[in-house]
Formats: structure tokens, C-alpha cells, sequence
């Protein structure tokens, strides 16, 4: 007869043999799993139910015997700390057909991308960059994609790098001329142009090639008086000007970033190279016939951009000197020298996504002259501070495609001469279609 103390906790099993191999029993082999009971517990039982198996795996699991077997086997492997071989040479189980380690203690494993995020891989510096860079990706797709399409000259600049290609249409006109030495009236300009874009790294290649266009003139005044009949409507079909440039963006630091905003700044140089062929003839005084081509200026633009996105919000910020530099020029026997002129431009854009496959845009730009002109045939050239708004909508179509139709209004009186001097007039309609690679 047991006493109470026996009676009080189940009698020990005894361990079962180690399972037989070719050559004789396996050293440290688990024990067998729904097999038959050769121990005291299973005589006379046949094969055991599930629930009996459970019930021993989780006896022999958590007994200190198993617990002493689980640190001496950590000790002794490498590795074996953070979750073990789960071979059962550490005195865990192993599952027949499972062949992930950190499926027997629970724990995950470090290197397992399954079990852990790649975020809290590496030190901790790598790890802010990769939780940044993710929580960019996403805003910065949007920066790209939303980018207000700039109108010509001077055009606003994307401070997201991308790849595209695009061919752009547009009609400007302007009320005055008096930009122009020697003559007055008003003019109009149709052109049609192909750029593009490459993007390598944070870095972005960019050119537009020289337009074809076509400049009407409706004058009033030329040098000696009225201009004849003839003269007074002419239409010149040439070629327009080259640009090219390039720039470098980037994420912010964290530091000077707000928290759910993503900011990109950056520097970008850009330069337009006069290869226009527009020219008129007027008849002057003596009957013969004068040669009028208009002033030809080189453009070169440095800029400091920065841009952001937040949901479905997007601006993007442009600010930097435009210089206007050309050599001199001649209309018959009359020689006149080109003054070199300094602006500060500046762009203010916003964007919003409205939908999946649309959006829309505005953009602010201001040109305020930075210096004086003494010659007598360029004194309009004097205290410029050109405003212009430009609405925008942008149609995102599939495979990368997208289609803008972009205005541009000219909001003060030097609007006029400056759109003359930028061959951009004082108010513009483009449309482009562009087609961005991924």
C-alpha cells in the first residue's frame, strides 16, 4: 500500500531506449513519437492516443532535466542560444518535418526575415536610414509623379530625379514689345519641342532640344517712323534655344524633418544656349532692306530647390539668379550692344492628388531685377519685377504616361518685358506628354 507522500505525484517513467540503427542504438536520438510505449506507462496500453503524446512532449519539455539538457546544449554550440540546431542534440524535440530552428523554443531568430523586421537589423544608424528611406519611398514616388509641368523659360525644376521623355506644345503672346531695342508692338509664338530627363542616383541629366516655332509680329513703330504695310504683320518659322542641365537632391535629414513629412532639397545649374534663327526684314528710309534678329541671350541658371510631400499634398520650391548675357547685335547700319542682365528668380508650387489618375497644380513665379542698365536703347530694362501664375492639371494615365495642360498669366506690367526677354511671353498655354520610366 502507497503512502500519501508516493500518492502525491505520478511515478517516473523510465526513459526509453535509444532507437536502433543499422549498427546498434543512435546516441542522443529523441524519443520515438507515436510509436509503441516500451516504459511502465505504456504496458499493456498498445499505441497511444494524441492526446497522450501531447501530454508527454509537454512532461518532457518542461521538466529541469530538459531545461539542463537545453542550456548545456546552448553553452556548447554556437548559435544554440537563440533558438538551438532543434536537432534534439540539446534535448529539445525535433519535429519530424520541420527544419525552422526557431520553431521548437519559441524565440525568434535574428537573421530570420520571417521573424523580424529588416528594419531592426545593424547598428542603430543603419537601421534609421532603412526606417527612413521606407517612410520616404512612398512620398517621394508622389514628388516625381505630381511635379507641376514647368511652362517655358525660365521653367520650374522637379527636385525628384526621374526618367522621362516628353514633347511639349505651347502658344504665348505678349501686348509689348518695347523690350526690344528699336521697334513697338505686340507678338505671338507657337512652338513644339522634345526633352527628357535621366536619372542616375540622386543625380538627374536634363536637356530640351532647340524648338520648332513660328513668331508673328504686329508692329507699330520702327526705326525712321510707321512701318509700310507689308511690314507691319510679319510670321518667322526657325528653330528655338538649347537647354541643358543638371542636378543633385536629397532627402533631409531626420533632424530638420517633421514627423510623417518628407523633405528633398538640393542645387541644380541649367543653361540655355540662343541657337534661335528668328529674324525679319523691314523695309528702312532708303528703300533697301534691314535685317532685324532679336537679341541673342545667353541663359544661365543656378538654383537651390527644395520639395516635400505629406498624403496627398506636394510643393516644391525653386530659388536661385538668372543671368541674361549676349553679345551685341545690329539692325542695318544701326549697332546696338546687348546689356547683361541679373534677375533673382524664384517658383512656388503646390500639387494635389485629387485621384489615382489625376491631379492638380498652381505655381507662383516672381522675377525681380537685381541690376541698373545705362544704355539709352535698353531703359525699359530697368527695375523689372515680373509676377506670373501658372494653374496646372496633370492626367496620370497607365504604363507611365502622363498628360499636362499647364496656363501661365502674367499678374504686373513687367510680366510683358520680361516674357519678351525669356521668349516666353506674358501669357502662355502648354501641353505636354511625357512618359516616365520607372
Amino acid at each position: 500500500m502507497m503512502s500519501a507522500a508516493h500518492a502525491s505525484r505520478p511515478a517516473a517513467a523510465p526513459a526509453p531506449p535509444p532507437p536502433e540503427g543499422p549498427s546498434g542504438p543512435v546516441a542522443g536520438a529523441p524519443p520515438p513519437v507515436g510509436g509503441r510505449c516500451r516504459g511502465a506507462a505504456g504496458r499493456g496500453a498498445g499505441r497511444p492516443r494524441g492526446g497522450t503524446v501531447a501530454l508527454l512532449l509537454a512532461i518532457v519539455g518542461s521538466s529541469p532535466a530538459a531545461g539542463v539538457a537545453r542550456a548545456a546544449g546552448s553553452a556548447a554550440r554556437p548559435g544554440a542560444a537563440r533558438g538551438g540546431a532543434g536537432d534534439g542534440s540539446d534535448g529539445t524535440l525535433a519535429v519530424a518535418g520541420d527544419t525552422n530552428p526557431d520553431h521548437h523554443d519559441g524565440q525568434p531568430d535574428e537573421d530570420d526575415p520571417e521573424d523580424d523586421d529588416d528594419d531592426d537589423d545593424g547598428p542603430p544608424d543603419l537601421r534609421a536610414e532603412r526606417r527612413r528611406a521606407a517612410a520616404a519611398e512612398a512620398p517621394g514616388r508622389l514628388l516625381a509623379e505630381d511635379a507641376p509641368a514647368p511652362t517655358d523659360a525660365p521653367q520650374l525644376r522637379n527636385v525628384e530625379p526621374v526618367t522621362r521623355l516628353y514633347v511639349d506644345g505651347g502658344y504665348a503672346e505678349t501686348p509689348d514689345l518695347s523690350a526690344l531695342p528699336f521697334v513697338l508692338g505686340s507678338g505671338s509664338n507657337l512652338r513644339m519641342t522634345v526633352g527628357g530627363s535621366l536619372k542616375l542616383g540622386r543625380f538627374q541629366l536634363e536637356t530640351e532640344l532647340p524648338s520648332i516655332q513660328s513668331t508673328s509680329l504686329f508692329l507699330t513703330s520702327v526705326p525712321g517712323g510707321m512701318p509700310i504695310p507689308e511690314d507691319q504683320h510679319q510670321t518667322s518659322r526657325a528653330i528655338g534655344d538649347w537647354r541643358l542641365g543638371a542636378q543633385w537632391t536629397d532627402a533631409l535629414p531626420d533632424a530638420v524633418t517633421p514627423a510623417g513629412v518628407t523633405l528633398v532639397g538640393g542645387f541644380s545649374l541649367r543653361a540655355r544656349i540662343p541657337t534661335h534663327t528668328t529674324r525679319f526684314q523691314f523695309h528702312l528710309v532708303d528703300n533697301s532692306l534691314g535685317v532685324y534678329r532679336f537679341p541673342y541671350y545667353f541663359h544661365v541658371e543656378p538654383a537651390l530647390l527644395l520639395g516635400g510631400a505629406i498624403g496627398r499634398f506636394s510643393f516644391v520650391l525653386n530659388q536661385g539668379a538668372l543671368v541674361l548675357a549676349g553679345p551685341n547685335g545690329n539692325f542695318g547700319d544701326l549697332h546696338f550692344t546687348v546689356p547683361t542682365l541679373y534677375f533673382w528668380d524664384a517658383h512656388y508650387a503646390v500639387a494635389v492628388r485629387l485621384a489615382s489618375f489625376l491631379s492638380v497644380s498652381t505655381e507662383l513665379a516672381t522675377v525681380f531685377q537685381g541690376n541698373r542698365i545705362t544704355d539709352i536703347n535698353f531703359q525699359r530694362l530697368n527695375g523689372i519685377r515680373s509676377v506670373a501664375v501658372a494653374p496646372g492639371v496633370a492626367v496620370l494615365l497607365p504604363r507611365g504616361v502622363r498628360l499636362d495642360l499647364v496656363g501661365r498669366w502674367g499678374l504686373t506690367r513687367d510680366a510683358d518685358l520680361f516674357g519678351v526677354l525669356s521668349y516666353s511671353g506674358s501669357r502662355s498655354v502648354t501641353v505636354r506628354l511625357s512618359l516616365l520610366f520607372p
